[in-house]
């Protein structure tokens, strides 16, 4: 079993563009897919992130939420930490919430097209 002292192709692109000529009827749910996992990939590394904040506030540590948390909070909750690690820990409940149904979108959705290619 010799290669000819060739390296060994991981990557092929003729089995690539055979499969995604498969997806194509289906490009629509690809790309929603796509844009899910992306999606997914800028929101996971959040909730250890929030996480982190809300420790550091409930031990005292300085510190200071990001101004995109702000965003979401109520301006009345930055009016003590207990009230402020409350109003994060909501947040991170709804934005578990966010994040599970786009992960079952994703899911489904990826699961639904690979049927349909094996069909």
């Amino acid at each position: 079993m010799s290669n000819n002292g060739q390296p060994k192709q991981i990557f092929k692109t003729s089995i690539i563009r055979r499969v995604f000529s498969f997806v194509k009827p289906y490009q629509l749910v690809f790309l929603v897919s796509l844009i899910f996992a992306i999606i997914l990939a800028f929101a996971t590394p959040v909730r250890p992130y929030l996480i982190q904040s809300t420790v550091n506030l409930a031990i005292g540590k300085e510190g200071q939420v990001p101004q995109w948390v702000s965003f979401f909070l109520p301006k009345h909750s930055f009016e003590s930490p207990i009230q402020l690690i409350i109003a994060i820990t909501w947040f991170q409940v709804l934005f578990i919430v966010f994040e599970t149904f786009i992960r079952f979108l994703f899911t489904f959705g990826i699961a639904w097209l690979g049927q349909q290619v094996i069909r």
